[in-house]
């Protein structure tokens, strides 16, 4: 009798011990899940962001941008400044994985080189090299126009493109 009672208690312990593995296991990766995942603001300007830094993308990005923005630069001289050629290999620093989003939030924001107000979603990343080295917290911004995200450059890259030039 003693032998079972034993045999019973080792069980329960067993047991207790799984039910309680799964119950962190079961709490733990909702969290998991969370931290990889990107809203969609925060993952449209990832891509962006991504794109920008490995190059060969400039019709991509030309398209993407704030239509208020691309009235005021000549595909020509986007195409010019953002070559379409591709990347050479191991020229990029970043991955994907790289871009991890901190927060997001709506904001209202002039769109640079314009004066249209508009609503936009602020999103802040933290940047990592593909060498584990932490680049910084970085903020980019996203606008909803026609059903899509939207990006915009900064009032000096606007500066520069408005003169001519490639900033």
């Amino acid at each position: 009798m003693m032998c079972e009672t034993r045999r019973w208690s080792e069980g329960m312990k067993r047991l207790t011990q799984m039910l309680a593995l799964m119950a962190i296991v079961a709490l733990s990766a909702p969290v998991a899940v969370q931290a990889r995942t990107m809203s969609s603001a925060g993952s449209f300007m990832a891509r962006i962001y991504l794109e920008q830094e490995q190059g060969g993308h400039g019709l991509h990005l030309y398209a993407t941008l704030h239509p208020a923005q691309r009235r005021l630069i000549p595909m020509a001289l986007w195409l010019a400044c953002n070559p379409e050629s591709p990347p050479s290999p191991g020229s990029s620093y970043i991955a994907p994985e790289s871009l991890g989003e901190l927060s997001h939030r709506n904001v209202s924001r002039i769109v640079p080189g314009t004066h249209l107000r508009v609503t936009a979603v602020e999103v802040r990343y933290r940047d990592t090299a593909f060498t584990g080295a932490d680049l910084g917290i970085m903020t980019l911004h996203a606008v909803r126009v026609g059903g899509g995200w939207r990006w915009m450059l900064s009032a000096s890259h606007i500066r520069w493109y408005k003169k001519g030039e490639c900033p």
